[in-house]
C-alpha cells in the first residue's frame, strides 16, 4: 500500500527491479517445460482440414512458402467478403485477385462504393493476370448484413444462380449468366466502432454495434454455410466437393477491453466464442465429403477509412492507449490474413506482430490450436507474458488518470459512420 502513493513512473521501475528474478527463473523454467510437454503436444494439438494447391496433391512437392506459390490453390475458386467496399475487406479482395481467384464476391451496403471496388479489384486482378489466360470475375451485392431474411436469400442466388454481376444482369442476359457455387472462402470483415466512455454512449449505440458487428457476422455464416457444407436443398450437385474456410474479423479489443470500448469489445469478444462453438460443432460433422475450418482474425489498428471516422471522435485516452500498438497497412493485415486461410493447416487463431502474438498466447483459454509451436508458446509462456501485462496495464491506468480531468468529450461529429474493419 505504501507505494500506491508514488508517481506511476516510479512504481513502474520499482516493479521492474522487484521483477527481474522472477522473470529470469520463468525463463529458465521455460525450456525444461518446452521438453517436458513436446511430446504429448504433438498428439494433442488439433490438425484441420487440408485443402492444399492442386500440384501439392498430385505431385507432392515442397509446400507453397510464398503468395506466388498460391496461385493455384483449391480454395481459390470463390472468395465473398463482406464489408468489401474499403478497408481490410477491399485489400483482401485486391490481394486474392492477384493470386488469381476464379469468382470474387463483394457484400457491403453502399452500392457506389462497391462498383468503386470492383474496379480496383478488377484491375490488380488484370494486372496480375494480363500475360496468363486465367481471368477474374469480380460481383457486387448492395445488402446489410443486419438483414438476415434479405441475406438469406441473395446467398441462394450467389451460390446458385448467380449471374456474372448481380447488380446488373438480367435473367435474358443467357450470355452472362453463370453457376459460380458456394464460397470456398468467407471472410466476415464487415463492422463499425464507436469510440466512447460508457457514460457518453447511448443504449442504441450497443445495439447497432451488437447487430451489425456480432449479429451481422452470425447472419453472413448461417446463410452461406449451409451451402458450404452442402446441406441446403439448393446445393451444389456438380460432383465436386465442397468445403472451405470461413475467417471472422475480431479485433485486439476482441482480446483486451479498453478504454473508449465498452461497447465494441464486447462485440468482438462475442465472436470468439461463436468461433470456438461453430469451431467444435464443424470439426464433429467434418468426417465426410465437407469439410469448413474457422479461424480468428484479431487485427491491430488498420489504416481504414473507418479507422480515420473513428478518430474524429476519439477519447484522447482511448486515442493513447491504441496509439501505443501503432497502426498497420491494411494490405499487410489482409495479406497475413489471406495467406493463413489458404494455408495447408489454417490457424484458428490470426494475430499481427509481437502485441499480437503476445495477446494471442496469453489469452489462449480453452481456444483450439492447430500449431505445435503456438502450443508450446502458450504452455511455457504463459506465466511469463502474464506478468509482463500487468506492466502494460499499469501503464494504461497511468493514461486514463492523466486524462481523466473532465477533458473527454463527444467529437462534435453527430453522425456515427460505420467502420469496416
Amino acid at each position: 500500500m505504501f507505494f500506491i502513493t508514488f508517481p506511476h513512473s516510479l512504481r513502474l521501475l520499482t516493479a521492474g527491479l522487484l521483477s527481474i528474478p522472477a522473470l529470469i527463473l520463468l525463463v529458465c523454467i521455460a525450456p525444461v517445460v518446452v521438453l517436458l510437454s513436446l511430446p504429448s503436444l504433438a498428439i494433442l494439438v488439433r490438425r484441420k482440414t487440408r485443402f492444399l494447391p492442386s500440384f501439392q496433391r498430385t505431385s507432392s512437392p515442397k509446400a507453397a512458402t510464398s503468395s506466388s506459390d498460391c496461385t493455384d490453390h483449391s480454395l481459390l475458386q470463390h472468395a465473398v467478403i463482406t464489408g468489401g467496399s474499403s478497408g481490410i475487406g477491399l485489400a483482401i479482395a485486391i490481394e486474392l485477385a492477384k493470386l488469381k481467384c476464379r469468382h470474387i464476391t463483394l457484400i457491403a451496403r453502399r452500392e457506389e462504393q462497391l462498383k468503386d471496388a470492383k474496379r480496383l479489384v478488377e484491375e490488380a486482378a488484370a494486372t496480375r493476370n494480363k500475360e496468363v489466360s486465367d481471368t477474374t470475375n469480380v460481383h457486387i451485392v448492395s445488402i446489410d448484413v443486419t438483414d438476415f431474411n434479405a441475406l438469406d436469400k441473395k446467398a441462394a442466388d450467389i451460390c446458385c444462380t448467380m449471374e456474372e454481376d448481380a447488380t446488373t444482369s438480367t435473367k435474358d442476359d443467357k450470355s452472362q449468366s453463370r453457376k459460380i457455387g458456394p464460397p470456398t472462402l468467407l471472410f466476415n470483415c464487415a463492422g463499425y466502432s464507436i469510440p466512447l466512455a460508457f457514460k457518453d454512449l447511448s443504449p442504441a449505440e450497443f445495439s447497432t454495434q451488437i447487430n451489425v458487428n456480432y449479429l451481422g457476422s452470425v447472419h453472413v455464416v448461417k446463410a452461406f454455410l449451409p451451402y458450404m457444407l452442402g446441406t441446403h436443398q439448393n446445393r451444389n450437385n456438380d460432383g465436386n466437393k465442397l468445403g472451405g474456410n470461413i475467417i471472422l474479423t475480431s479485433s485486439m479489443s476482441g482480446q483486451v477491453g479498453s478504454y473508449g470500448y465498452s461497447a465494441y469489445s464486447p462485440t468482438k469478444f462475442a465472436l470468439r466464442g461463436f468461433a470456438e462453438s461453430l469451431s467444435m460443432e464443424l470439426d464433429a460433422a467434418g468426417k465426410g465429403a465437407y469439410d469448413v475450418n474457422i479461424s480468428l482474425a484479431y487485427p491491430p489498428d488498420t489504416n481504414t477509412p473507418g479507422y480515420e471516422e473513428e478518430n474524429k471522435k476519439k477519447p484522447e485516452a482511448c486515442r493513447l492507449i491504441s496509439e501505443s500498438g501503432g497502426i498497420w497497412d491494411p494490405q499487410v493485415v489482409a495479406k497475413k490474413m489471406v495467406k493463413e486461410a489458404l494455408s495447408p493447416n489454417p490457424p484458428f487463431d490470426i494475430y499481427f506482430g509481437i502485441d499480437g502474438w503476445m495477446l494471442s498466447t496469453l489469452t489462449a483459454g480453452m481456444n483450439p490450436v492447430t500449431s505445435v509451436l503456438d502450443a508450446i508458446c502458450q504452455v511455457s509462456l504463459m506465466g511469463l507474458l502474464r506478468f509482463v501485462s500487468l506492466f502494460y496495464l499499469m501503464d494504461f491506468g497511468r493514461i486514463t488518470q492523466n486524462c481523466s480531468d473532465g477533458k473527454d468529450r463527444r467529437g462534435s461529429n453527430g453522425t456515427d459512420e460505420f467502420k469496416t474493419d
